[in-house]
């Protein structure tokens, strides 16, 4: 008696693709593939296996935490790319250097993270998108943008709006404040989250955001909340002398305290001790970073140029260069002129990009479908990252930008459209026995070098079973031969 098996199961966060559904991803990617050609752009592929070098420099915290890693045989630490904009980058840098600019090029690919399953959210799902290397110029960031917006057009999807923002302006200030890399990184990753939370209206959601943040932020001793006294006096003395020299003589008093303890290393904690001291000093101005940010996110949606208006007011009140919101003006107006429908399309600074190499201009679009469920709206994000590819090892830095689509979102959005249903030009069907059979063979060979889909009846059916046949295939045309 042969042993019986257990059904082998997928795996969670993965996707099997029916007939019915891969016709309509197909159709989806043809839509794009047209709207990309019709732009300038020319398709690239890129591995799905990198190294983890290529993802640990710049894409953040955020996603590094959700990478599929591994060593490979030869023991380098390699990952399942977990979006496909930094094997551009790489390969930019490697092969197309000499390229002329603008340099136009799309891409269709798997990318894998370790997310939580959930409606319109995989482990392993399908980016389609653009990278455009070489401009710095508004125009092509609303060049970019409104290919976005075709697309969606041209898909027939109409419950869409997109949102654009310009995270160099936080960037900016970041800078000004000499915010640490820590703070710095931590606040780029929750920015991002600030559209998922889920709140009656902006201004809960702003409370509910300053107020996690805040929290987040003094878990890993940053606190922006204003040092104790003791705290004050004990930071004066501190920077009354030499950094190293005050870990010096912390690491001597903790060996004093554990003598011959070689489970501690008193210069590392000694260090870390110090830090965590003069990290008080930068309360000030991690408080005041919040204090801008949420100002610049609470600012009232509207015709664009009153929000950008605003927006210049609050960034000169901050002492920033007005640079930023200048260029969102011009792009406003590219964007005019390319005829983007502004009832679909607003400015908007309460949101943020995970990735954390975007530099300037980031946009989403977002689908309002019960398909995606209430947390998982975007179907496309993108911006500016002008530091990405001197980041990864390019000789001089190249502006760049693009976005990409998640094809899976998309398809769960049309689900409810019927896609085509001849899947067959002609369906061949013999009546009769061996000859008859034989006769259909012949034709079918035929019909299918001339490009057409055919198929052919099983040998031995009745005409009813033949007609119902093809009408499973979907073929256009029945051919009866017998």
């Amino acid at each position: 008696m042969s042993e019986k098996y257990d059904a082998v199961q997928k795996l969670a966060g993965t996707r099997d693709v029916t007939p019915g559904e891969y016709a309509l991803r197909q159709r989806v990617w043809q839509t794009m593939l047209t709207a990309f050609e019709a732009y300038g752009y020319r398709g690239v592929e890129v591995p799905t296996i990198e190294q983890m070098e290529l993802h640990l420099r710049k894409s953040g915290d955020a996603i590094r935490q959700h990478m599929y890693h591994f060593k490979d045989q030869g023991q380098k630490e390699v990952c399942l790319r977990p979006e496909l904009t930094a094997s551009v980058a790489r390969m930019y840098n490697a092969n197309l250097t000499s390229e002329p600019k603008p340099l136009k090029l799309f891409y269709l690919g798997s990318a894998f993270r370790y997310d939580r399953p959930q409606t319109g959210r995989y482990r392993e799902f399908t980016q389609a998108g653009v990278e455009l290397i070489g401009p710095a110029t508004p125009d092509y960031d609303a060049e970019v943008i409104s290919l976005a917006c075709r697309i969606m057009d041209d898909l027939g999807i109409e419950s869409y709006s997109v949102v654009i923002g310009n995270i160099g302006i936080v960037l900016e200030l970041l800078e000004k404040k000499n915010i640490e890399d820590r703070a710095k990184n931590y606040l780029m990753e929750k920015l991002e989250n600030f559209s998922k939370i889920d709140a009656p209206n902006k201004a809960e959601a702003l409370r509910l955001w300053i107020s996690e943040t805040t929290a987040g932020l003094s878990t890993i001793g940053m606190s922006p909340a204003e040092p104790s006294d003791e705290r004050k006096e004990l930071l004066a003395i501190v920077q009354k002398k030499p950094e190293e020299d005050i870990t010096k003589l912390v690491a001597w008093v903790l060996q004093a305290i554990y003598p011959g303890d070689r489970s501690i290393d008193a210069t590392e904690i000694a260090r870390n001790l110090v830090a965590k001291i003069l990290r008080s000093e930068q309360a000030k101005d991690i408080s005041e970073t919040l204090e801008f940010i949420g100002r610049l996110m609470s600012l009232e949606e509207g015709e664009p140029a009153a929000v950008l208006q605003r927006a210049s007011d609050l960034v000169s009140e901050f002492g920033l260069d007005t640079a930023r919101i200048e260029e969102l003006s011009q792009m406003v107006e590219y964007l005019d002129l390319l005829g983007v429908d502004w009832n679909k399309v607003r400015v908007d600074f309460a949101f943020g990009r995970g990735l954390q190499y975007y530099t300037g201009i980031i946009f989403e679009i977002h689908v309002d479908s019960p398909a995606l469920g209430r947390s998982q709206k975007q179907v496309c994000g993108g911006g500016r990252y002008d530091s990405l590819i001197a980041d990864l090892g390019g000789e001089k830095s190249v502006p760049a930008l693009g976005f990409s689509f998640g094809l899976e979102r998309l398809t769960l959005c049309m689900e409810k459209r019927e896609a085509d249903g001849c899947h067959l030009d002609a369906f061949v069907a013999p009546i009769g026995g061996e000859m008859e059979f034989r006769s259909a063979l012949s034709f079918l060979s035929s019909v299918r070098a001339r490009g057409l889909r055919a198929d052919v009846g099983v040998k031995g059916m009745r005409p009813r079973e033949l007609a119902g046949m093809a009408k499973r295939l979907g073929a256009r045309y029945t051919v009866f031969i017998g």
